[in-house]
């Protein structure tokens, strides 16, 4: 059984960035020293074994994804 974590992609300023949404999730951003998650942190996540749920999505990737 593999761990998932859950996470919020916001658009800030014209970025896209990523948000924890569980407590195991800011645990992780938080072991990075980063409040938000990057792709290449969330490329490491994943090749350690956890899912990633996309729980909330806004700003431009919201109308492709």
């Amino acid at each position: 059984m593999t761990s998932t974590i859950k996470i919020q992609i916001k658009n800030v300023y014209g970025n896209e960035t990523i948000y924890p949404a569980c407590d195991h999730a800011r645990f992780l951003a938080a072991m990075a020293g980063t409040k938000t998650l990057t792709p290449e942190k969330l490329r490491l996540i994943e090749a350690a074994g956890y899912g990633i749920e996309v729980v909330a999505l806004t700003g431009r990737l919201a109308g492709i994804i």
